[in-house]
């Protein structure tokens, strides 16, 4: 994107990847105004999701770095499955850019998977292809487990491979690709898929394995639990980016006038789950005093990821934050930002 830049839609701007991108446009675009989309209330110091300290859930609170101007980022609260209510909204701002964030939860039920993840990406673009709207380019975000576990494509994972998802989830969003880009070409709108493997970083909450990994051990370290973890396999191997790169990535991929329809969106490293659990436990000087239960994976988990990044470092994308980084930040958040909240007497805790 240039300096030319006045208006850039994005939808599920309340979650964690919506929050960073937003405070990465504010800061690389000051005199852009931002437009989010979510169905959220609105604008608040936590994420939309909850986070676990001491027996209870809170509302996960958001790094202080995230604090934006309210002045420049503007939320609105509406449900893209509701298509007049989007192409209202979507007429009425005309973006140049949009960032589609926006997705149903991996455990929702699979009615609202599809709805969310389908209908309302197809919302979406028959919302950018109305008259005088004139988006120069819409990012899709979508997910690297996509390809699931192809028995003849090995990491690294090309943008060509074949995909076979292995739950309702990323058959969703595979859907949704597909749906986005026959719209997209039948009207005209230019849009890129960016397939975004494992985001990491802080403000995860423990739906995901660092997050998780990060809860428990912070807990341990402030003396709320005992030296005792239950993790899944320890050999399963993920590709993880920092979501301060992933963010950065997703905007030089909008900056591509002619982007390729797919790219890849992580760090191009294969990491074992063991290795990031071994960098949590050096991080909190608990190697070898903290007691570590693997459990099997079911049938037909996806045993290995890495993502070939190829076509997004053609694009001058380097990572900047190392999984060390990304470990010790994220541990961090639960020891102070997390911890700060749960002792705040204005919090909304549910016992869990």
């Amino acid at each position: 994107m240039d300096t030319d830049i006045e208006r850039i839609l994005v939808t599920g701007s309340q979650g964690l990847l919506g929050r960073y991108l937003a405070a990465w446009l504010t800061e690389t675009f000051p005199a852009a105004q931002i437009l989010g989309l979510g169905r959220s209330p609105g604008p608040s110091d936590a994420f939309t999701h909850s986070v676990h300290w001491g027996g209870r859930a809170l509302p996960a609170p958001m790094p202080m770095a995230l604090r934006l101007r309210r002045s420049q980022v503007t939320y609105v609260r509406v449900d893209l499955r509701n298509a007049r209510a989007l192409s209202g909204v979507v007429a009425d701002f005309r973006p140049q850019f949009v960032f589609h964030l926006a997705s149903a939860l991996r455990d929702d039920p699979p009615r609202a998977l599809f709805e969310s993840n389908v209908l309302g990406t197809m919302h979406l673009i028959e919302a950018l292809a109305q008259p005088k709207c004139g988006a120069r380019m819409a990012v899709l975000v979508s997910s690297g487990g996509v390809y699931g576990q192809p028995a003849d494509a090995a990491p690294p994972l090309r943008e060509d491979a074949a995909c076979l998802p292995s739950d309702l989830y990323t058959t969703s969003k595979l859907a949704a690709e597909y749906a986005a880009r026959l719209l997209a070409a039948q009207h005209r709108v230019p849009v890129t898929c960016a397939r975004v493997f494992n985001v990491i970083g802080p403000g995860q909450d423990e739906r995901h394995v660092a997050g998780r990994f990060a809860s428990q051990i912070a807990a341990v370290m402030r003396g709320e639990a005992p030296p005792a973890m239950t993790v899944d396999d320890l050999h399963t191997t993920r590709d993880f980016i920092d979501v301060r790169d992933a963010v950065r990535a997703l905007t030089v991929i909008a900056q591509r006038e002619r982007a390729s329809p797919i790219v890849n969106v992580g760090s191009g490293r294969e990491t074992s789950i063991e290795t990031v659990l071994n960098d949590f436990l050096r991080l909190a000087d608990l190697q070898g005093r903290m007691a570590v239960q693997a459990i099997a994976q079911p049938p037909g988990a996806v045993r290995r990821q890495r993502a070939d990044i190829s076509r997004l470092a053609g694009m001058g994308f380097r990572c900047k934050y190392s999984l060390r980084r990304s470990c010790q930040d994220l541990l961090t958040y639960y020891l102070t930002d997390v911890a700060d909240r749960a002792r705040s007497p204005a919090d909304a805790t549910i016992r869990a």
